[in-house]
């Protein structure tokens, strides 16, 4: 059994008529169907195609055609219009820096560490928030006492 089916396309005037083939059972003209038939995407509310959504159900975001409720790893979830955006990528940790407290490497038991990353590519909208590319933790400070305008 062919079903056809007409999907509207992005521009005005345009659709798309594919035919599907299913292995559903042939019914009589006087037997009415009481369920729709399964969708692909039973998340998405309009297409482009059978296999790719234009606009996903509430709660759902849209990533490169398909309709989840979370978006993939790299990518974040734009609330305004509920698709996956391209995220912030960061390039690697660099090494723990001299323990410190302020700016000073003398003169104290405790300072602190910190390391860094830079951003490789900034997110298209910066509704997207980058990881943290800075981060510190305490260390124990080598005894040293501090001389007159050394540090």
């Amino acid at each position: 059994m062919s079903v056809y089916c007409t999907v509207p396309l992005p521009s005005p005037g345009l659709a798309e008529t594919s035919s599907l083939l299913s292995s559903l059972p042939l019914l009589s003209p006087r037997r009415l169907i009481s369920s729709p038939l399964p969708s692909p995407q039973d998340n998405c509310e309009s297409c482009f195609s059978k296999d790719f959504c234009t606009k996903c159900k509430a709660g759902f975001y849209l990533h490169k055609g398909r309709c989840s409720e979370k978006c993939p790893e790299g990518f974040a979830p734009l609330e305004d219009t509920m698709e996956c955006g391209e995220g912030c990528e960061v390039g690697q940790w660099s090494e723990w820096g001299s323990c410190t407290r302020r700016n000073k490497t003398c003169g104290f038991k405790w300072g602190l560490e910190t390391r860094t990353r830079h951003i490789v590519k900034k997110p298209p909208k910066d509704t997207i928030p980058c990881p943290t590319i800075a981060e510190s933790k305490r260390c124990k400070m080598a005894i040293r006492h501090c001389r007159r305008g050394k540090t």
